[in-house]
Order: structure tokens, then sequence, then C-alpha cells
């Protein structure tokens, strides 16, 4: 996590306290979980938009097969985006998620 967007205060407390014990927070696969979720959903949730904004051809329309094609198709595009763009996406989310964490452990 990069401290020098947080104040001084907290960047020495989150330093302080990552020295003094490891946190579930920060490990890569805890990051990577978060990433997967917030950053998946919000790429699924925009291809369902798109999908919707469009309305259906009159011929040419596979039926619920094809609706549900579509749905692991968009489930795989957004895995996908979340992956190659979810860091961008999630970064200051995640540290603040981070911070929210490291508040609620000194309490």
């Amino acid at each position: 996590m990069n401290t020098s967007s947080l104040n001084p205060q907290l960047a020495t407390q989150l330093a302080t306290t990552r020295a003094a014990r490891p946190e579930t927070s920060n490990l890569p696969e805890t990051k990577e979980a978060f990433r997967d979720f917030v950053a998946g959903t919000f790429y699924r949730e925009m291809l369902k938009s798109l999908r919707q904004s469009h309305d259906k051809p009159a011929y040419m329309h596979g039926g619920q097969a094809e609706d549900v094609f579509r749905e692991q198709l968009d489930r795989q595009i957004g895995e996908q985006l979340s992956v190659s763009h979810g860091d961008s996406l999630v970064g200051d989310l995640y540290a603040s998620f981070e911070a929210t964490q490291l508040r609620s452990t000194r309490l």
C-alpha cells in the first residue's frame, strides 16, 4: 500500500502495526479477493446494463439459451477485466478498507 497518500499520523500507525504483527488484510489473497469482488461486480453490472440498453432483435434471437450464454460471457469478460484493470479501479478503495481494518483492530 502506498502510504504517501495517507496523512502522516495514519501512515505511522499503519507502519508500526504492520511491524508489530501481521494483518490478514496484508495478505495477497485478501487484496486479490477484494479486487475480484469489487472490480468484477462493477464490470459485470456495467456489461449487464449495456446489454439491457439494447432491445432483442425480432429475428435471429436464441431465446433463453442465448440469454444464459450472454450472462456467462459477461461473467467471463468481467473477470478478465477485473484481473487486467481492476487494480487501478480498486486501489483507493482497498487502501480505505485497510485503514478501516487498522482502526477497528485498535479499538
